[in-house]
């Protein structure tokens, strides 16, 4: 240990000695399910599809021991040096440009929805009531007055005025068309100004509201420390950078410093909404939003790091969810008691986890590798093969096999 120690903070070697931990090992048992790389055919169905979701790959496999150990990959030697797009970062032989590169692609969130995923099915195994996206969650909490009070009670007042010289010149046999328009101006004016701080926000784009959407809620037997029963968890991904250029030599040290900010990313949210939509005044931390954050307790935090390592709580959860299932299956199912299925279902779930997590991580590194443009080309070329991608993204999305990983491990 101390000779790893010695080795400077930006090594990769070290970082992957310091970073990894024991709930990480179950890989190492694991086999490649499929010998050669291949395309998927055109015929392949969702339902087909499906069976190669969480296959590994000889390649995927060999990746995982290289990105477990901190050594270089094999197949990204030849590449070493060369530029990644025009993001200014190049290859090296571990990984590490790859990874924390801006691309297009959203490879990053379909490596935090595998997490995400796969957390909420074992929720939902253990008979948790839970939920993942959970929209409403801060949103019934924005008020519901409206925006321009003053400016609604002028325009009424202004549309019963037209509307009382209407109903006169009616009863009058009068013309009434120049009333008339002046009566839908009047309306259009009260419809376009009564929106309520609900309805703005309703109308932000999807990307805007997701800001405040907690990656899912769940509901345990008993209270975990900090939180009460219902409480939120959120999911984040760790993809190198200055995170693990650090000279701590505690294990998993990068990942617990990213969950530590999430609990405080979540209360500044929570009052920037009371700020913008509840009329709260600017840091002022009583406005409802806050308040049901601060009701709840602390935010579970949920972080799959470089390493495909994972924070103290994504384990507290699996715990948590093991110990429900053996209480609701243990009789049945063969143990002597429930301890014993406790203990076996933890073991089960910790080895699909921590497969899942290093996998991921080489997913990641081949899908972005296998970008048209990503390694050694710039300039016009580059936006060429952004669009070309984009559009072949589209295509996958529409055919519903995004993120099956298929068009590598599918054989024919």
């Amino acid at each position: 240990m101390e000779g790893m120690l010695q080795l400077p903070v930006d090594n990769t070697s070290r970082q992957a000695f310091i970073n990894t931990s024991v709930h990480m090992t179950s890989f190492l048992r694991a086999s490649g399910e499929i010998r050669d790389d291949s395309k998927v055919e055109e015929e392949m169905t969702l339902l087909n599809a499906k069976r190669y979701e969480n296959t590994i790959s000889d390649v995927q496999l060999r990746t995982m021991w290289a990105v477990w150990l901190g050594l270089k990959i094999k197949w990204l030697e030849p590449f070493i040096g060369q530029p990644i797009g025009n993001s200014g970062n190049t290859v090296d032989g571990y990984g590490g440009g790859l990874i924390k590169t801006q691309m297009c692609g959203d490879h990053w969130r379909k490596r935090h929805d595998k997490l995400k995923l796969f957390l909420y099915d074992i929720m939902l195994w253990a008979k948790m009531k839970c939920a993942v996206e959970v929209y409403d969650e801060f949103a019934r909490f924005i008020s519901t007055n409206f925006i321009d009070p003053t400016g609604v009670q002028v325009a009424t007042a202004k549309l019963r005025e037209v509307d009382a010289r209407l109903t006169a010149a009616k009863e009058k046999n009068e013309d009434v068309t120049a009333i008339l328009e002046e009566h839908t101006a009047a309306q259009v004016a009260l419809d376009k100004i009564s929106i309520t701080h609900r309805q703005s926000y309703s109308g932000e784009p999807i990307r805007t509201q997701q800001g405040m959407v907690p990656d899912g809620s769940m509901e345990t037997e008993r209270a975990q420390v900090g939180s009460k029963k219902r409480c939120l968890w959120e999911v984040k991904t760790l993809n190198g950078g200055g995170a693990y250029n650090s000279t701590k030599s505690t294990r998993r040290h990068a990942v617990e410093t990213r969950a530590k900010a999430i609990q405080s990313e979540y209360q500044k949210k929570a009052v920037e909404l009371d700020v913008k939509y509840n009329r709260f005044a600017k840091g002022e931390r009583g406005g409802p939003c806050n308040a049901h954050l601060e009701s709840m307790g602390l935010v579970r935090q949920i972080v799959v790091g470089r390493f495909g390592e994972v924070s103290r709580h994504t384990m507290i959860i699996v715990k948590i969810c093991a110990d429900m299932i053996a209480s609701n299956t243990w009789k049945y199912s063969g143990y002597n008691t429930e301890n014993d299925a406790a203990a076996c279902i933890k073991n089960y779930i910790t080895k699909r986890l921590s497969i899942s997590c290093l996998r991921g991580v080489a997913v990641l590194l081949k899908d972005r590798f296998d970008m048209p443009g990503s390694i050694g080309v710039e300039g016009k070329q580059q936006k060429k093969s952004k669009n070309y991608t984009k559009n072949a993204l589209r295509v996958a999305d529409n055919a519903m096999i995004e993120g099956a990983c298929i068009h590598r491990e599918a054989r024919r």
